[in-house]
């Protein structure tokens, strides 16, 4: 593997890990969500509003559970969808561009992310978002080792995409 692969393959997985952290913290405030209704359907004595509470419980739960499905299918970072396609098919990919994601709510800048979207060749597309402050490096060094690929976000690119996924490769 070359410097510049082995360097984005690193963003890459440390941003798969934060992704994962925070599904789990996700994961655990709907489990604890689900037990609070649960425990305030125990405590009613009314019946409508007992439930209620029983059945957004339910709901919480199998949520839970659907997400906890998603979340141990994509466990490993290795086995993402992204990270193989960049070692193992990175002809495959053929238009790669950032969009910045403001969290802002009341106006207020929360927090910054940087989406990057890989466009593929069969119309997919995989994305994955990178904190601020690596989106520069890892554009620089996708730039260095996808040579055929397309670069940043324009109209006439999507529709070139639109039309064939092809047209937007280097040779």
């Amino acid at each position: 593997m070359s410097d510049h692969l082995i360097d984005t393959v690193l963003i890459i997985k440390r941003a798969l890990y934060r992704e994962r952290k925070q599904k789990i913290f996700l994961l655990f405030f709907i489990l604890i969500t689900a037990f609070l209704l649960l425990y305030a359907a125990a405590l009613q004595t009314e019946t409508a509003l007992y439930g209620l509470c029983t059945i957004a419980s339910l709901i919480a739960f199998v949520s839970a559970l659907l997400f906890l499905r998603d979340l141990l299918r994509f466990w490993n970072p290795d086995s993402s969808a992204l990270l193989q396609m960049i070692i193992h098919a990175p002809k495959n990919i053929v238009w790669i561009y950032r969009i910045n994601v403001r969290f802002s709510p009341f106006g207020i800048d929360f927090r910054n992310r940087i989406s990057f979207c890989f466009r593929l060749m069969n119309s997919d597309m995989l994305q994955i978002q990178i904190p601020e402050k690596d989106s520069e490096i890892l554009m620089e060094k996708l730039e260095r080792y996808f040579k055929n690929a397309s670069f940043g976000y324009s109209r006439e690119k999507e529709q070139l995409y639109g039309i064939h996924p092809e047209l937007l490769q280097k040779d």
